[in-house]
């Protein structure tokens, strides 16, 4: 067997000298340099034939194109033998096997150019790009450098926090004379925010996400005809609740309850009131931080990701509806303003009683403005 394929491959080296000789008087030196690199290749990469790198047009003899075909060659049996079920190790002989058979073959191409003095000039300068090209290829598709990459640990870091605030005020009054007056005031707000950030050791992506959201509800009712003088006590009994209400949404309970309770009511014109003030807050937070073996390669762009998000939180903190959410309070103190000022006891009203009305809307303004949540939460 040994003298057989001895003899196989002195007929080839022989064949492929006379090809590039006969070729000389129809092909210039440098295509017929080309297919003597392309025979070589093709004969010592496992499983190639000449038609796989023959079968480029004559315009695709360029380095790249050469390298991308034939890294593409072997790059595809591998993912079919990975199919077929073959073991690791016998993906990693294939490719070494085929690196070997690239090596052999530049190697035979040199020699056989050399021997014939046309390995010099563009010639040279072109197997040697392509070369080096091909194994760049090659060494990207390594299986044991992609098992390295694989297997690199990665770190993730989460984060979350929410802050929730429920605030509500209820005061029900009724007159010597029976009429009754209502106000309802409520106020929910809530803060969350999140953050996660994601490393390979060579590549690392961060993710923050905050929102905001706000809701207030107003209720303003009156039961019956006030007078002059009812109109008086209720006014100065809504800057009492006031100061109450302040105390009590400030954080000073004890302060709130110590006014309420040495509070006199004008019994002259009102007979009886009921106030009710609750306020709740809810904070939670949490963290995570944990480590994994990477099984899948991230290839993501960890930039990217960040400046697509960079990029949407920015649109949506220009929403319009988010400054509607900021302004809330002047919206509906305006929206009660206006039903007000259209109801027709109020057209109907002289300067004077129509002063008392005003009187008691900044009365009610002011009220409210004192149940400004907070929405920022340091963290020592």
């Amino acid at each position: 067997m040994s003298i057989t394929l001895y003899s196989q491959f002195t007929s080839g080296f022989q064949n492929s000298m006379v090809s590039y000789q006969d070729s000389l008087n129809a092909r210039t030196p440098q295509a017929a340099s080309e297919d003597t690199v392309l025979n070589r290749l093709a004969e010592n990469i496992p499983g190639m034939s000449a038609g796989d790198l023959k079968s480029l047009d004559s315009d695709d003899f360029s380095p790249e194109k050469v390298a991308n075909r034939i890294g593409d060659f072997v790059a595809q049996g591998l993912e079919a033998a990975r199919r077929s079920g073959r073991s690791e190790e016998d993906i990693q002989n294939m490719y070494n096997a085929a690196v070997s058979g690239v090596e052999k073959g530049f190697a035979e191409a040199r020699d056989i150019l050399d021997n014939l003095g046309a390995l010099k000039g563009s010639i040279a300068e072109n197997i040697d790009e392509t070369e080096k090209q091909t194994f760049a290829f090659l060494d990207a598709i390594n299986p044991s450098a992609q098992d390295a990459a694989n297997s690199a640990t990665i770190s993730r870091l989460t984060a979350a926090e929410r802050y929730e605030q429920s605030e509500s005020l209820s005061l029900k009054v009724t007159t010597q004379d029976g009429d009754e007056v209502t106000i309802n005031f409520s106020n929910q707000s809530r803060y969350e925010q999140s953050f996660g950030v994601e490393s390979d050791g060579s590549n690392t992506s961060a993710l923050f996400n905050i929102s905001r959201s706000e809701a207030s509800n107003y209720q303003f009712s009156v039961n019956g005809d006030l007078d002059n003088d009812e109109i008086d006590a209720l006014q100065n009994l809504i800057k009492d609740v006031n100061e109450i209400a302040g105390e009590f949404f400030d954080g000073d309970i004890q302060r709130a309850f110590d006014i309420a309770s040495e509070y006199q009511m004008d019994k002259s014109e009102l007979s009886s009131m009921n106030l009710q003030l609750t306020q709740t807050e809810q904070y939670s937070s949490v963290a995570k931080y944990s480590q994994v073996e990477n099984q899948n390669a991230v290839t993501q762009d960890a930039a990217k990701r960040l400046g697509n998000y960079a990029q949407s939180f920015e649109n949506a903190s220009a929403a319009p509806t988010l400054d509607f959410v900021k302004e809330i309070r002047e919206f509906s103190q305006t929206l009660l303003e206006s039903l007000v000022t259209q109801d027709a006891r109020y057209r109907e009203a002289d300067s004077e009683q129509q002063n008392r009305y005003n009187s008691q809307l900044d009365a009610i303004a002011e009220l409210t403005n004192r149940m400004q949540p907070s929405f920022v939460h340091n963290q020592e």
